[in-house]
C-alpha cells in the first residue's frame, strides 16, 4: 500500500508526522473499510472514523472526520490506515 495521498488529495508534513506520533486503534467493519479512533485524544470515542479503502489499491479513498469531509483533505486518519497497512503487510 502507498503512503503517497490517495485520490488526488495532498498531504503535508504535518499530517504524515501527527499519524505517526498519535496512537490509533483500527478495525477492519468490512471490506474495504476501516474504523478508526485516536488513542491519543482525551475522548478517544469522541474521536471514532471510518476510512474506506480503495477496492483495487487498496489506498485510502475517503474519511468521515471534519478534515476530510469539509475541506477534502488527506487527513491523518487516512495517513494512519495506510501505514498501518503498509507496516503489517
Amino acid at each position: 500500500m502507498s503512503t503517497k495521498p490517495s485520490a488526488g488529495l495532498e498531504s503535508d508534513e504535518t499530517t504524515q508526522k501527527r499519524a505517526q506520533w498519535e496512537q490509533f486503534g483500527f478495525r477492519v467493519e468490512s471490506p474495504g473499510m476501516v474504523d478508526v479512533t485516536n488513542q491519543s485524544h482525551e475522548k478517544p470515542a469522541e474521536h471514532h472514523y471510518v476510512v474506506t479503502l480503495d477496492d483495487v489499491t487498496g489506498d485510502a479513498m475517503a474519511c468521515t472526520c471534519p478534515n476530510h469531509v469539509h475541506q477534502s483533505a488527506f487527513c491523518k486518519h487516512m495517513a494512519a490506515v495506510e501505514t498501518a497497512t503498509t507496516d503489517c503487510c
